[in-house]
């Protein structure tokens, strides 16, 4: 099972290893048991770190029970985990993902499943057009577009390449003021709350 932090990399800001396992319960064909209980939990696990992707290793898992029917694993988290955590600038939001046969779990991780936090929040993003065409009209420029791209950072030295922003649809990208001829105008992306209170 995995544990996917969708947080730019926070590092040492975000919760332990210790503190994230503390918060999760093994499913055995659906009974609850406490992870880091050894009288719940009897099977040794190993826990990796790569990044923003840690992996939690369970061996020893006893495939069948007494009347020879597979038992089915899953690890899940508290509702809630970590949402107000004082280490992260916003609030860390909770979703999972399953593969093959489990694609369509949302309860728990199965075998191979992802856990995610998503960090939740806003920041600032200026940025200037500028006109250097002084032999044109103002009224003689082509139409412009504008595209943000983000970048997600792997670890304290390496960006992903940029890609365009993830966010649910194209955030807008507004001009501020009035005349869109002039030869310098500011680009300001409207925050979500705007966007909800004007409609955009």
């Amino acid at each position: 099972m995995h544990k996917l932090w969708n947080d730019g990399a926070l590092g040492g800001k975000r919760p332990t290893p210790e503190a994230w396992l503390e918060t999760l319960t093994l499913y055995i064909n659906g009974n609850p048991h406490k992870f880091t209980n050894t009288n719940e939990n009897p099977y040794p696990y190993t826990v990796t770190h790569d990044g923003n992707r840690w992996t939690v290793k369970l061996s020893g898992l006893m495939a069948y029970d007494d009347a020879n029917r597979p038992i089915e694993y899953a690890i899940g988290e508290a509702p809630g985990a970590f949402s107000d955590f004082p280490g992260a600038a916003g609030t860390y939001v909770q979703s999972l993902k399953n593969e093959d046969n489990h694609s369509n779990k949302t309860d728990a991780a199965y075998n191979n499943g992802t856990l995610i936090s998503t960090l939740t929040g806003t920041v600032t993003f200026r940025a200037v057009k500028r006109w250097e065409d002084a032999e044109l009209e103002p009224a003689n420029r082509p139409d412009v577009s504008f595209t943000l791209l983000t970048y997600v950072k792997l670890d304290d030295n390496t960006l992903r390449a940029a890609t365009p922003s993830p966010v649910s649809g194209a955030l807008p990208i507004n001009i501020i003021g009035d005349d869109r001829l002039s030869d310098e105008f500011e680009l300001r992306i409207a925050s979500p709350a705007e966007v909800r209170q004007r409609g955009l």
